[in-house]
This record gives structure tokens, sequence and C-alpha cells, in this order.
């Protein structure tokens, strides 16, 4: 009799589960005991996977959320998969606060990126992927909502997640003011490392999850013109003579053989230029490569561009034609178009200590782009030009 009466109880205890869990399924989302979660004060966390995998060799969103839905102490108690641009992000933020009537403690964004290329995730849907050029003209259109301060505040830390994309100073600053409330901007954090995510199986059931850091090493080149692996060795060890790296090792391979293993990858680097001119009497002469490359050389806000991406000008290569540009009001100038392309190899190590990898702390400023959170006592204001750039010449 007793035993009946306990099973019925755990029935009706089941039943409640199953309801409570069919609830709240609307909402993309996990809870999980706070106890055991490192959140600041008594503050909520959420996670944005930011993208779909379209590499089944490179499962980064999958593994992504694997690790914010289970590791001990990275996971958060959201997990939100179907917002793809910040202004998604942003909006979701907004309609949907935190259920303790407190601002967000952490809010991770998770989306591929480095520091030339920005960050892949879309500044609205079905737009162009962020970059400081494109969420400078977000904000400037202000298509962000204002959000609330009891949302996000000063003590809220907003986390980017990618590949180095914290050396991308200007760009982190701009998204801090993307996810700003109307008077208070959030703590920023984005990873000076590579981040990436694995999960380890024993007879195929998930272990652990866990997020790699990794330093990256670069050699650059022309693109479409790669030089054999003993002229890039050469190259590495003129850029990074302290570095103890077998080099040629790592460039026979461009995946890891296993989880928090070291390997290469390339990528190319973009820059757009165009210059217009009041009329046909005004453009320079570029039917020869010598006149091409004194166009080029003459050009100050270019060259300053590009030395700020610290990629040497002499490995771009670049195409330069007269084109006809048409201005806002639709009215058709002559002009110059020089399209160059850089394609930077990688190199990733995995920062290592006494055989485990290091898992920093978000505060450590060696491994962390920072900035504090703080009263916004003038209004948010945006910078100077990106990579892709238009420059008129005026009479």
């Amino acid at each position: 009799m007793i035993f009946s009466q306990y099973i019925k109880q755990i029935g009706i205890s089941l039943f409640i589960v199953l309801v409570l869990w069919i609830d709240k399924q609307p909402v993309t989302k996990i809870s999980v005991p706070k106890s055991k979660v490192e959140i600041s004060d008594t503050r909520e966390s959420i996670t944005f996977i930011l993208g779909v995998d379209k590499d089944d060799e490179n499962l980064y969103y999958a593994e992504a959320e694997k690790y914010y839905r289970t590791n001990i102490t990275g996971r958060t108690e959201y997990i939100i998969t179907t917002c793809y641009s910040l202004l998604e992000a942003s909006n979701y933020l907004v309609s949907y606060p935190p259920s303790n009537d407190q601002p967000w403690g952490t809010i991770n964004l998770v989306s591929h990126g480095n520091q030339w290329l920005g960050l892949s995730v879309k500044v609205t849907p079905g737009g162009n992927r962020t970059t400081v050029e494109t969420l400078k003209k977000g904000l400037k259109e202000e298509v962000f909502r204002s959000i609330p301060s009891d949302i996000i505040d000063r003590k809220t830390e907003l986390i980017m997640h990618g590949c180095g994309v914290g050396h991308n100073k200007e760009l982190m600053e701009l998204i801090g003011k993307a996810f700003s409330s109307e008077t208070e901007k959030p703590t920023v954090k984005a990873s000076l490392l590579f981040e990436n995510y694995a999960s380890e199986y024993d007879d195929n059931y998930q272990v652990q999850s866990q997020r790699y850091y990794s330093k990256a090493w670069f050699a650059y080149y022309k693109r479409g013109y790669r030089p054999g692996d003993i002229r890039l060795t050469r190259q590495f060890n003129k850029r990074y003579p302290e570095a103890e790296i077998d080099w040629r090792d790592i460039l026979t391979r461009e995946k890891p053989r296993w989880p928090g293993d070291s390997y290469c990858y390339t990528f190319h680097v973009p820059v757009k230029w165009i210059v217009t001119y009041p009329d046909e009497e005004y453009l320079p002469d570029i039917s020869t490569e010598e006149n091409r490359q004194f166009w080029l050389l003459e050009q100050d806000k270019l060259l300053s561009t590009i030395e700020k991406t610290q990629i040497p000008f002499n490995k771009f290569s670049w195409r330069i034609k007269a084109i006809k540009y048409e201005r806002d009001d639709g009215i058709l100038v002559p002009g110059i178009r020089a399209k160059g392309y850089a394609t930077v190899l990688c190199v990733v190590v995995p920062v290592m200590f006494e055989n485990d990898t290091v898992v920093p702390k978000t505060s450590n400023k060696n491994y962390f782009y920072v900035s504090n959170g703080c009263v916004i006592d003038t209004p948010i204001t945006t910078g100077s030009e990106g990579i892709t750039s238009h420059y008129a010449l005026s009479r």
C-alpha cells in the first residue's frame, strides 16, 4: 500500500515536471542550478549562438552550444539559437527580460570572426556581416531599439566570442554602443586569443565539452601567389624569432588531429577603395601598370587604412580600373576603383600550461579586451571610416 502511494507520488511529480518542461519549449532556453553557475550576484546569464555550421568538419556553433549547455562553469541559464544578427539579439533582450527583475549578469555572443574581417554575424537580418563600417551605419540609422536600463546596465558583462576579435578595439566599442541602455553601457569583453570548442566522448557518450584558447601567428602573401613551405617558414622565423614552433610540421595540416592540436589555415583580406572626380578631365591616366601603381601610392588615406591592418602593403595584389560611380543623388560621376587582396596564413597553437589547456579569466587583460561599463554622459557617436571607403575629389 505504501509502495503504491509512493509510485503515485512519483507519477504526479513526473507529470508536473513534464507540464513545466512543455510550457518552456517556445523559448529556446535551459535552466541549471544557480549554485553551479558562475553568475555575479543573483543575475541571470544568456548565450546567443549567432550562426549555423556550413562545414561538417568545422562544427563551431554546434560545439559552442554544447559547451554553454553542459560545461559546469561555462553553461548559462538561457541558450538562444534563433537569432542570426545583432539586431535580432538586441530585440530578443528587449522582448524577453530576465525573469528575476534584475539586469542581465552575462550575455555571450558567439560568432565566427577575426580582427580583419570583423564578425560573420549580420548587423540586421539579411544584411551585411558585422564590420566597423556596417555597424557604424546601423548605429547612425538608429536601427537598434533602446534597451531599458533594468535589462542591461554597467554591471552587465557582454562577452564577444570569436577568433582574436578583441584586437579590433573599434568594433568592440561599437558593439558596446549597440547593446547599451539609454543611460548605461555594459562591460564589453572579447578574447585576444583564438577560441574553439570541442566535445570528448567515451563509447559515443559525451563525457564533457571544453573551450580551447589558442595563440595565432601570421604570414602574408598576395592572393593567388602562395610561396612554398620553405619560404613561408623563413617568413615565420623572421617575424617571430623567439617562437619555439616547428612551422614546417604545422604547415602540413589544415585541421587539428585532436581537440587542442595545432594546425594552419588561410583566409583572404579584401580592401576596396574608390575615388571619384568632378569630370573626365580630372581623371588620372591609369592605362599602364606603372601609372596604376603611382596612383595607388598617392592614396594616403588608403595607405593609412592598410597600415592599421598590420598587413604589409606589398602583400596585396591589386586590380585598378576606371568606373562610373553612382552618387546618392543618382548622378554618375567618373572614378577609379582599386580592389586589393591579401592572403593570411594563420598558424594556430593551443595555449598550454602543465599539459592542460589554459582557460584564462575574462578579466585578464593579457588575454581579453576589456572595456568597463559606465554611465553614459554624452550621446553615442561613431568614429572614422572603415576598410571599405569612398573618397570624392572636389574641385
